[in-house]
């Protein structure tokens, strides 16, 4: 069961008590929920294995707005605007029996899917690099280079002991409001307290929305792909699948939104700001492997370059 928005949804409003299924008894289902803010899709679930929604049955969705600014239930946006409450909020269908079902998404490799994006997009010295000796500069005046908010994306040890942590989720240096080592529960604001990387929870994960700030690069930009020992061009991405469901691209005023929340600059820096260069930003294909990546579990592994 699949809802598209056209919003950012705000992270912890998207559970069951803002979105019900009713059966034709008008019994309440509880389906896991699942939020992807790539395509702004949310995913209603079977609770348990086996059959869920019944072939030929009829079936409602509810979508509830909050009662008032203090009421947590309900979808909002990141700027917590709600639903509009002339909206048709109630969706009646009938289940129907399809061949084959759908696939879902494929795995993503972090050695073939995920790392190669990291290191041609974000691992320059000046960058989220691995830290170590540089030309002596106005920036690295002791000739030592060091990743920019301690942030190491280079490598599969850098992704879980700076982005993903050990025990812990990390929170986002950007987003933490106080002193603390350790994430919250998301809250009633957008962004506070959020991990750099919530295994599991895309929708809760600060360096997706930092890569989302940042239009996507013109069309045919190549995506990138990992590198064989000598250089040339390695195995292709497995994540070029299709959504499922049509979505547009973010529009350029949510991504104005979404920045008042994310401070600093976008992610990849552009390398020559102001200038409009798009070409060093992530296609879409490649926030959504990284979202995937993330919702799998955010798993790692050792890489070494491709024989």
């Amino acid at each position: 069961m699949l809802l598209a928005f056209d919003r950012l949804l705000l992270p912890s409003t998207i559970v069951r008590q803002s979105i019900y299924i009713f059966d034709g008894f008008n019994v309440a289902l509880s389906p896991t929920v699942q939020y992807d803010p790539v395509t702004r899709v949310v995913t209603l679930g079977s609770p348990r294995p086996g059959e869920w929604l019944k072939p030929g049955q009829p079936y409602k969705i509810v979508l509830t707005v909050p009662n008032g600014d203090e009421d947590n239930n309900g979808l909002r946006a990141i700027d917590r605007a709600t639903l509009d409450p002339g909206s048709e909020r109630v969706i009646g269908f009938f289940t129907d029996t399809v061949a084959g079902g759908t696939s879902g998404a494929p795995h993503m490799d972090f050695c073939n899917d995920v790392l190669p994006i990291f290191q041609q997009h974000c691992s320059a010295s000046q960058c989220h690099g691995e830290p170590g000796p540089t030309t002596p500069s106005s920036r690295f005046p002791d000739g030592q280079s060091h990743p920019a908010a301690g942030l190491v994306l280079e490598n599969a040890t850098g992704v879980v002991s700076t982005a993903i942590g050990i025990g812990t989720r990390r929170v986002a240096i950007g987003s933490n409001t106080g002193p603390r080592t350790q994430a919250q529960s998301p809250g009633r604001m957008f962004g506070v307290d959020m991990p750099l990387v919530d295994p599991g929870s895309p929708a809760n994960s600060w360096l997706l929305y930092k890569l989302l700030i940042a239009p996507p690069p013109p069309p045919g930009t190549p995506p990138s792909v990992r590198r064989k020992c000598d250089g040339s061009e390695g195995t292709p991405p497995q994540g070029g699948f299709q959504p499922p469901v049509s979505y547009a691209v973010l529009s350029e005023a949510e991504r104005a939104r979404l920045a008042d929340f994310i401070p600093g600059n976008v992610m990849p820096y552009p390398p020559d700001p102001g200038s409009g260069d798009r070409r060093e930003n992530l296609t879409v294909g490649e926030v959504q492997r990284i979202s995937s990546w993330i919702l799998q579990g955010a798993a790692t592994n050792a890489c070494a370059c491709e024989p």
